[in-house]
């Protein structure tokens, strides 16, 4: 079916979609968003979508389930600057500049140096599934950047 947003949550991250049948639709970001290398910010309100239509469990609301552009989207595999924004040692969370966030774990650094709040990063992105179904989407081959202020020391000797 398609529709078009009718309204974003995205602090609380959900959608009401307005469908072709007039109903109003429920969509959740991390179960049943297709988003184009998860940029949430891409579903704004008014943009047309396709969906499934279903109903939860218990028949409340109807669902907008797998959710995507109606229109195709310009993707690309190039990597992206995000700031860490939450670290708690071994993983946190990012913030890329148009605000969609991804989850940063320290497996997942290719590069030497620490991660702190505020820290940028240089890193692909990967989807993954959680058991209980939603989506979560991840900084992968992350590169720690140098800030620019970082004093270097002109007589280090690196190979």
């Amino acid at each position: 079916m398609f529709g078009y947003i009718e309204k974003k949550f995205a602090k609380r991250q959900f959608f009401w979609v307005k469908g072709q049948d007039g109903l109003s639709y429920f969509s959740h970001f991390t179960r049943d968003v297709d988003a184009p290398r998860g940029h949430f910010c891409v579903f704004e309100d008014g943009v047309n979508v396709e969906f499934e239509p279903a109903t939860n469990k218990k028949g409340v609301r109807p669902l907008a389930c797998n959710l995507r552009l109606a229109e195709t989207y310009e993707s690309t595999d190039e990597k992206e600057v995000s700031t860490v924004y939450a670290w708690r040692g071994a993983y946190g969370f990012a913030r890329r500049d148009c605000g969609c966030e991804v989850f940063v774990g320290r497996r997942d650094i290719i590069t030497e140096g620490a991660i702190k709040v505020g820290t940028e990063i240089y890193h692909s992105v990967a989807r993954s599934k959680k058991a209980n179904g939603d989506t979560c989407w991840l900084a992968k081959e992350i590169e720690i950047c140098i800030p620019t202020d970082y004093p270097l020391d002109p007589h280090r000797v690196t190979t």
